[in-house]
């Protein structure tokens, strides 16, 4: 709810700049108009000036709310500054127009011309916006298959254990919920060094199962403790990762 409020917060301020700047824009051009100039043309130049505003308060909405991370801000960011240079154009506009009063017509040449040069880069910087985030869903994909097969491989290991270990069933129980909980962890994956660190510790945590259930029966309680350790170092691992991944969003 919290962060909701932020963006909603967010998006309302770049709203006030937006119409602070349009209407002192108006006033200005509207006192530097003579009267018997206040014509379609004038009126043409004020609401290009308003539409930019909108479609700047609408981008921002966009960039905000989805809160693109990664390698989606450097997208976001181009497209909300080629918009607030359409704001700025409109706006120059308005003022050249004070001095230059264009007609009708070439006014909205102009106009029409600088809403096609905005849309040709948006239309290209959200090409390679599209193609970034396809990169990223099959990323994702990878991240949930890697996290489900880790998964499985840990429910394995405690069945194990527990057949060879039937006594200490609910000592081995952190080991079930290991494996639950990378079943169920985001998958979209975090910094590299954080991955790296938790498959560390998973595979030191099968290797010390595995060295277990090799041990003779006597042998075995003596690394069991090993093993709950292992599991403790594997599970601060996941939850130190997901936390970043939660922050990162």
């Amino acid at each position: 709810m919290g962060r909701t409020t932020n963006k909603i917060r967010q998006i309302f301020n770049i709203f006030l700049i937006l119409l602070l700047i349009t209407v002192v824009t108006g006033v200005f051009v509207w006192f530097l108009t003579e009267p018997a100039n206040r014509d379609e043309s004038f009126w043409v130049s004020m609401g290009a000036v308003l539409f930019s505003a909108i479609v700047a308060t609408l981008f921002s909405f966009r960039i905000a709310w989805r809160s693109d991370k990664g390698r989606q801000i450097p997208y976001s960011f181009s497209q909300f500054l080629l918009v607030i240079l359409y704001v700025v154009f409109t706006i120059a506009m308005a003022v050249a127009n004070v001095y230059k009063n264009f007609s009708l017509v070439t006014l909205l040449l102009i106009h029409a011309g600088g809403v096609a040069l905005l849309l040709l880069p948006l239309l290209l910087i959200n090409m390679a916006a599209l193609k970034s985030s396809g990169a990223d869903r099959k990323e994702a994909q990878q991240g949930r298959a890697n996290l489900a097969a880790d998964s499985r491989r840990l429910f394995s290991l405690a069945e194990d254990l527990e057949r060879a270990l039937p006594s200490e069933k609910e000592r081995l129980r952190p080991i079930r919920e290991l494996a639950d909980n990378l079943n169920y962890s985001d998958p979209n994956p975090a910094p590299k060094a954080l991955e790296q660190s938790l498959q560390r510790a998973l595979e030191a945590l099968q290797a010390q199962g595995a060295s277990l259930l090799k041990l003779e029966q006597e042998a075995r309680m003596e690394g069991l403790e090993d093993l709950l350790t292992a599991c403790t170092q594997a599970k601060r691992a996941l939850e130190e990762r997901n936390e970043t991944i939660l922050r990162n969003k």
